[in-house]
C-alpha cells in the first residue's frame, strides 16, 4: 500500500498543477471577457450619443428649413402689397426760349386712382394748366391724353404759381394706370406732362377758338417724359 502510495504521489503532483493552471487559465479568460464587455458597453453608449447628436442636427435642420419657408412667405406678401402702390416720376424742362419753368413730380398708382405731386420753379404767376400727352416726344406731344373723353381723366387740376414763380399741387384722377402706352389703354408711363402758360386772347380779351369751337391750348412752357 504504502509503495503503491509514494508511486501515486507524482500522478497527483501534476494533476494537481494541471487544476491549478487550468482555474488560473479560466480566471484570466473570464477578466478579459468582462473586460471586453464594458469596452463593448462604452462603445454603445458613444453610439447612442452619436444618434442623439444625429436627431438634434435634424431636429435643427427642420427648424431652419421652417424659418426659411417662412420668410418666403413674407416676401411673397411683401411683394404682392407693392403692386397697388406703383410709382412713377417726371422732371419737368423749359419749352421755348423765353421758359424759366422747371419742376418735378411723382404719380402714384392705387388701385383706379391715380394721384400727382407736382412742384415747379421759375414759372408764370397764375393758374397753370397740367396735361397729359399723347407722345413722349417734348418737341412734338401731340395731342391730350383722356381715355375717357368725357372725364378727360389725362388732364389735371391747374396749378396755382404765385408771384415769385413757384406752384405746388396735389390733383387726382380715375381711370389711368402706370403701364406703358397701347391703343386703347390707360398706361401714362412714356407720355408727357406737359405745363402751359398764359392763354391766347383775342382782341376782346375772349380765348381763341379753334375750328371745332374749343379755346386754342395756351402755348407750352415746360414738359417732361412720365418715366
Amino acid at each position: 500500500m504504502i509503495r503503491e502510495w509514494m508511486n501515486a504521489r507524482p500522478r497527483l503532483a501534476i494533476a494537481s498543477a494541471m487544476g491549478l493552471s487550468f482555474a488560473l487559465t479560466a480566471g484570466i479568460y473570464a477578466c478579459s471577457s468582462s473586460s471586453s464587455g464594458e469596452t463593448n458597453t462604452d462603445g454603445g453608449g458613444q453610439d447612442s450619443a452619436a444618434a442623439d447628436s444625429g436627431s438634434s442636427g435634424s431636429s435643427s435642420g427642420s427648424g431652419s428649413g421652417s424659418g426659411s419657408s417662412s420668410g418666403d412667405t413674407g416676401t411673397t406678401t411683401g411683394d404682392g402689397g407693392g403692386e397697388a402702390g406703383r410709382t412713377a416720376t417726371i422732371t419737368i424742362a423749359p419749352v421755348g426760349d423765353a421758359s424759366t419753368t422747371m419742376g418735378t413730380g411723382t404719380f402714384t398708382e392705387n388701385g383706379n386712382q391715380m394721384t400727382l405731386v407736382l412742384n415747379l420753379t421759375g414759372s408764370i404767376p397764375g393758374s397753370r394748366g397740367v396735361h397729359v400727352h399723347v407722345s413722349g416726344d417734348c418737341t412734338n406731344p401731340g395731342a391730350h391724353f383722356n381715355p375717357d373723353a368725357v372725364m378727360k381723366n389725362g388732364e389735371f387740376d391747374s396749378i396755382v404759381v404765385n408771384d415769385a414763380g413757384v406752384g405746388t399741387m396735389t390733383s387726382i384722377r380715375m381711370g389711368l394706370s402706370l403701364d406703358l402706352p397701347s391703343d386703347g389703354g390707360t398706361g401714362i408711363v412714356g407720355r408727357s406732362l406737359n405745363v402751359h402758360g398764359l392763354p391766347i386772347l383775342a382782341a376782346d380779351g375772349g380765348p381763341v377758338l379753334t375750328d371745332a369751337g374749343t379755346p386754342v391750348p395756351a402755348p407750352r412752357i415746360g414738359c417732361g417724359v412720365i418715366q
